[in-house]
């Protein structure tokens, strides 16, 4: 009886012995041989999602779209996946790469060859369509006509559109990269308005069980994702379009290197067209070779503005109560006036330096005469005239919602010295941009005239 217990005992520790080798076999495969397959189920397991969204559209006045986003999708290899298929003869290379060579567009040697590097993760295209990707991952293998190929990641993202081409591009802007390749506006209301229009990306993480299903009963964390405001201008795209095929045209006809134009309702301030030549087509912004042409003149380049400053003049005076329309404002000049100023002589003329008589504040506007609106501002006085400049804006931004404008030139009162008080007076000497001089021009139109 001992002796069967005892033969009993032996057979069951070789039992013991026979099923703790067959575990340790099994697990090193499972640890070693087999480790990268179940670290990949594993993290399989927890699904982490973007949830994409769309940045927001720019839309003329009439509601037609200047900029708008659509859904594109850039197509990754995840190499661990495609060589564990190949390992385990679910698909072959030169299967994959025809495949998906001939839906992408790409020459078979040339997606073999980008496949060759030692990175997990490798991009073959970017930005295709909906239509396009539905049609890559309906992709099947020979030997499994039921099971799509493996090795395919999809990547969402979007692509900017500008449907007008360079129809105003200056005012719209352009989305471009930042230095991790992230969208972004570069300029114009691309950019100032970045923060609304930019989209906000959702998330969600979850937990499946092996057949990809949803464990309902596991914790779900998700953000909501958000589109992008959409901005209403007031572009009008007719009068926008008019405007630039004429500076376009005008910079030919006369060899100039650049031109500005801007269109405002006088009524509203509504700024209905605002151009420059050269321009260029946000599209396609990467092709521009002059770097220039992305700069907006309009707002980014002050200068004198010359005999348009006469109305400012005008308009302090008549606002004074200084002169009437009939008002005799000289009684007449030689051509030129001498000012001294820190014991020096300068001269101001007329832009002909012809003699003229007697004038009124009506005549000196019409013959647009330098030294008769001089005149006319040392009758307001620098002071006060300074006050008016401001006012129109002069020396500051007008805080239009583009990127790039400048402030302009204007000294501070204390600094004007008598050459400085004369030449304001006619428009020179101080600065402001294209879209400053539009403003303030329309601020002087609605100024109370007597």
């Amino acid at each position: 009886m001992k002796s069967v217990s005892t033969s009993k005992l032996k057979i069951l520790l070789w039992f013991v012995y026979i099923f703790f080798i067959l575990n340790l076999i099994f697990l090193i495969r499972w640890q070693v041989f087999e480790h990268d397959r179940f670290i990949a189920l594993a993290r399989e397991r927890i699904v982490d999602n973007k949830v994409p969204s769309i940045r927001g559209d720019i839309l003329a006045r009439d509601g037609s779209s200047l900029a708008y986003s659509e859904p594109r999708f850039n197509i990754i290899v995840y190499k661990t996946e495609l060589e564990f298929a190949e390992k385990y003869k679910k698909q072959t290379r030169d299967e994959f790469v025809s495949k998906v060579g001939k839906v992408l567009g790409i020459k078979e040697a040339t997606l073999t060859q980008m496949l060759e590097n030692d990175k997990d993760w490798v991009k073959i295209t970017e930005k295709i369509t909906n239509d396009k990707k539905d049609e890559l991952l309906s992709l099947k293998r020979d030997n499994a006509s039921d099971q799509e190929l493996e090795g395919i990641r999809i990547e969402y993202t979007s692509e900017r559109i500008y449907p007008e081409h360079e129809l105003a591009c200056h005012a719209i802007g352009f989305v471009g990269k930042n230095d991790i390749g992230d969208d972004l506006g570069r300029a114009g209301l691309e950019h100032y308005w970045e923060g609304l229009l930019k989209e906000q990306e959702g998330y969600n993480s979850s937990e499946v069980d092996s057949f990809g299903n949803l464990i309902a009963l596991n914790n779900v964390s998700q953000i909501e994702a958000k589109r992008g405001a959409t901005i209403y201008t007031t572009i009008d795209k007719n009068i926008q379009s008019i405007v630039q095929k004429n500076i376009q045209a005008a910079v030919k006809k006369y060899d100039a290197k650049s031109a500005t134009a801007i269109v405002m309702n006088p009524k509203t301030g509504e700024i209905l067209a605002l151009a420059n030549y050269p321009d260029f087509d946000p599209n396609d912004y990467e092709k521009v070779k002059d770097a220039q042409s992305f700069k907006n003149p309009a707002i980014s380049d002050p200068a004198e503005l010359g005999s348009v400053g006469k109305a400012f003049t005008m308009s302090a005076a008549l606002n004074e109560g200084k002169i009437q329309p009939n008002t005799q404002v000289t009684a007449g000049h030689s051509g030129c006036v001498t000012i001294k100023e820190n014991e020096r002589d300068w001269k101001v003329c007329t832009y002909d330096k012809r003699p003229m008589g007697p004038m009124t504040a009506t005549q000196a506007l019409v013959n647009s005469d330098n030294l008769a609106l001089y005149e006319i501002m040392k009758l307001v006085g620098p002071e006060k005239f300074n006050e008016y400049l401001k006012a129109f804006g002069i020396g500051r931004r007008t805080d239009i919602d583009i990127s790039g404008e400048s402030n302009g030139e204007l000294k501070d009162v204390s600094e004007w010295t008598n050459v400085d008080s004369a030449t304001y007076a006619y428009g020179h000497g101080y600065q402001m941009t294209e879209i400053n001089e539009t403003i303030s021009c329309f601020q002087s139109s609605r100024s109370r005239w007597y």
